[in-house]
């Protein structure tokens, strides 16, 4: 199959939309329910369902043999190189309960563990990023970029973290330490891609988070301008669970925090 990334991506922006309006569409009303036991139960709804479904079938339809990993379904597995990485609704829990609008929809390409594509859907924002390996980092067709700032001090950075080990509570004193505050909002993906367009100025720090959380916004941050790796300072690929996203001044700032 010949390669063609910007198609990819077209194909990636339309079914996030699509998506999109389904999530709208139980936005005020539906059902929570719970997956999982204890520490790991996680929020589920019947919207996250209904965007999967839809998602999964359109990439079925469009590349039948490309391979799949969701949140909401088991792998699908072809044995392809290419997989896309889906997020039918991340930010469950703003979405059901309202606190903020940072909810949206996640589709990223990639090809041996690389993102090649990724595009990041919030529709109570109304804001799409994307980027490809062919394109620029774009917010509804505007290009963006990261900021310019070369101090962590008087800033704020974006911060996901589970304060399990004694490393998560040595990097969160850090951290704090460093910056003037942090951001978090139950949903990882838009204020990664906030990071991307400068809105975070500090850029972003994930410990624990799922691929399906980190694809998309890695090449959107990627071509964007932030150098983007895992806790390690190694290239993010998929499968790691850790992300550190910002320019290349400051994200050597930030790799030191995990010290």
């Amino acid at each position: 199959m010949a390669e063609n990334v910007l198609e990819m991506l077209k194909f990636a922006e339309e079914t996030a939309r699509e998506a999109g309006e389904i999530l709208l569409s139980f936005h005020k009303i539906h059902a929570r329910s719970y997956k999982g036991k204890g520490l790991q139960k996680e929020l589920v709804t019947e919207a996250d369902i209904a965007s999967d479904s839809l998602i999964r079938e359109r990439i079925k339809g469009e590349f039948p043999e490309h391979a799949i990993i969701s949140e909401e379904d088991a792998d699908y597995e072809t044995g392809s190189e290419y997989k896309w990485v889906v997020d039918p609704l991340d930010g469950t829990y703003p979405f059901s309960y309202h606190h903020t609008n940072h909810w949206g929809v996640c589709i990223a390409l990639c090809k041996n563990l690389v993102p090649l594509a990724g595009v990041v859907f919030a529709p109570e924002r109304d804001e799409l990023y994307e980027a490809s390996i062919e394109s620029a980092s774009l917010c509804n067709g505007e290009h963006i970029h990261t900021s310019d700032i070369t101090e962590l001090k008087g800033t704020f950075i974006g911060f996901d973290t589970a304060i399990k080990t004694d490393s998560d509570v040595r990097l969160a004193r850090n951290v704090w330490q460093h910056v003037w505050f942090t951001h978090a909002a139950g949903c990882a993906s838009i204020p990664m891609c906030m990071a991307a367009s400068g809105v975070i100025p500090g850029g972003y720090i994930a410990t624990m988070l799922k691929p399906w959380d980190m694809a998309a916004a890695v090449i959107i941050n990627q071509r964007a301008g932030n150098v983007v790796t895992n806790r390690n300072g190694q290239p993010w690929k998929l499968g790691d669970q850790s992300m550190v996203a910002a320019n290349p001044v400051l994200h050597p700032q930030l790799l030191a925090l995990f010290s």
